[in-house]
């Protein structure tokens, strides 16, 4: 089973844990507890393969991508700013301060 994370948590399996981020995507136990969790959503293979895609394309700071999450904006809508156009957090705000002005 294949899930793709809708929420960043932390795996926790004994005294090994990790996190995990929006658009990852886990298999087995940790597919299960996290579905269960409501943290993420079963997907097919196929599904998974396109999630993972979009996930290699977007080079985003974990801060834009949490803040993005956070303010429900579409972080592949933006142009990062950074350094090798990553997506920062300032770009993240300038895209909400430049819907709001549409």
């Amino acid at each position: 089973m294949k899930a793709l994370v809708t929420s960043n948590t932390r795996l926790i399996h004994g005294d090994e844990n990790r996190s995990v981020y929006v658009g990852d995507i886990v298999e087995g136990v940790d597919a299960v507890e996290l579905i269960a969790a409501g943290a993420a959503e079963e997907v097919t293979e196929s599904e998974a393969e396109v999630a993972a895609e979009a996930a290699a394309e977007v080079v985003a700071t974990q801060a834009a991508i949490d803040h993005a999450e956070a303010l429900g904006v579409d972080i592949m809508t933006i142009q990062g700013t950074g350094k090798d156009g990553k997506v920062t957090k300032a770009d993240v705000e300038a895209a909400v301060v430049a819907k709001e002005e549409v």
